[in-house]
């Protein structure tokens, strides 16, 4: 017998479950219920579609890459702080395959729109480590920044290249190298 009570937290987890075992391909509502024990309308009272599932799973994962990060790049040098993000999220990418590119191939039109919201969010997140990073890196040259080439141009520059290398499986080195060569 399935149980009938479950919460949005039970959901994720077993969809997450199955992104580990089979990726993102394999979620349905279905095997979601199945994994839950419940009726599959009972995941419909949470998630009306199958892609805002999805799009639960990939805030669920962007959480559990960026918990606690501001705390580990606290302190640390700019460049080091661009090393641990690029870690971090790549060790999130290579557990969760493709959720860094999901929002653009995996999902309908209207998903596609409310998946790049979401990871919007969190891109603010990292760049308000990256900001918090760079203002208080004691190391960096006076006058790096002006009118034109500002910080916040820089830090969305870093944070494109960054998540590109990670999607391409290539490594941060050349970005790193260029920021030594900016910065510092």
């Amino acid at each position: 017998m399935k149980k009938a009570v479950i919460s949005r937290n039970d959901i994720i987890a077993a969809g997450k479950a199955i992104v580990l075992e089979e990726g993102f391909e394999a979620i349905s509502m279905r095997k979601v219920a199945d994994k839950c024990k419940v009726a599959i309308g009972s995941l419909y009272n949470y998630y009306p579609s199958k892609e805002d599932l999805i799009i639960g799973i990939i805030a669920s994962i962007w959480d559990e890459a960026i918990f606690d990060l501001s705390a580990v790049a606290q302190g640390q040098s700019f460049a080091m702080t661009v090393k641990i993000l690029f870690t971090e999220i790549e060790a999130v990418n290579a557990q969760y395959p493709a959720f860094l590119s999901l929002h653009a191939v995996g999902l309908g039109q209207k998903a596609k729109i409310r998946g790049r919201t979401v990871m919007d969010v969190y891109f603010t997140k990292i760049k308000a480590i990256m900001a918090e990073s760079l203002d208080h890196d004691q190391q960096i040259k006076d006058q790096v920044f002006d009118d034109d080439f500002t910080a916040q141009k820089f830090i969305d520059f870093i944070l494109s290249n960054l998540i590109t290398a990670i999607i391409a499986h290539r490594s941060c080195d050349y970005l790193l190298t260029l920021l030594n060569k900016v910065l510092y």
